[in-house]
């Protein structure tokens, strides 16, 4: 199954996925019909998310 849709082809995406992400991809475009720009933005809030927690930005760490 091919990762891209031409009717939700998002302008800008990062390519490089790891196989996690692209299962992701794969479950949500299937069992909940979303667009490739709604995983794409789950997929960045979840990163951004994890640097937080990881301290990789530590500003906006937590104590």
């Amino acid at each position: 199954m091919s990762l891209e849709d031409k009717s939700s082809c998002p302008d800008k995406i990062r390519t490089t996925l790891s196989e996690k992400e692209e299962d992701l991809i794969l479950f949500e475009r299937k069992k909940f019909k979303k667009t490739v720009d709604e995983i794409y933005l789950t997929l960045e809030i979840q990163e951004i998310h994890h640097r937080v927690h990881t301290h990789r930005y530590p500003v906006f760490a937590q104590n």
